[in-house]
């Protein structure tokens, strides 16, 4: 507004009527602020949630892959990425809330966001029946695994695992690796042990 108030003091132009735009304009501070004042209310009625997951979109997707021509990528067809996502996230959603991966769910809600690289990610917040709420640690250890599959029991996870989880191996031991800059890792690895 100060822009166009100084460009039209500076050009002897008059500055014209301003308008406020709906809630029912997307992205607008009031759809915003509606969306924002309905998940309140959600969180009023059923209790905070249990889970928050975010889902991210893996340009490595076979679904993806096989739909790029061999000189094109998967930030020159942003169209296949999101239609391919849309679909992940449908399924992933539709486990969780009707197939109770989890236990039985109250309510959920989701954001889909896009990064700088147009890939496109969901944050989910889901709220579970009073029976089912995480309550102690062995909960917790039944829902996330911290750990690495063994590959005689599941070698398709652990190929998973290793191809997106895992740093490295990179300096001495790889020098051509991605993050590798100058012949030093550009994320500071390896990191000293801590407990």
């Amino acid at each position: 507004m100060d822009y166009v108030h100084n460009y039209g003091q500076a050009n002897n132009a008059r500055v014209r009527n301003m308008y406020i735009l709906p809630s029912l304009f997307i992205g607008s501070p009031r759809f915003m602020s509606k969306l924002y004042q309905d998940n309140m209310a959600i969180v009023r009625s059923f209790g905070r949630p249990d889970q928050f997951i975010t889902f991210t979109c893996n340009p490595a997707w076979e679904e993806i892959k096989s739909e790029l021509k061999s000189f094109q990528n998967s930030s020159d067809r942003p169209d296949i990425v999101t239609r391919v996502f849309k679909l992940k996230l449908k399924e992933f959603l539709h486990d969780i809330t009707k197939n109770n991966i989890f236990g039985p769910v109250l309510f959920y809600v989701y954001v889909i966001e896009h990064k700088k690289r147009g890939l496109p990610h969901a944050h989910c917040l889901f709220t579970l029946n009073s029976e089912h709420k995480v309550k102690t640690a062995d909960d917790i250890d039944n829902i996330i695994s911290a750990e690495i599959p063994n590959p005689n029991i599941n070698q398709q996870l652990y190929d998973e695992i290793l191809a997106n989880n895992v740093h490295g191996p990179c300096g001495e031991l790889n020098s051509t690796c991605v993050c590798m800059i100058d012949g030093k890792c550009s994320k500071q690895f390896p990191k000293p042990y801590c407990l």
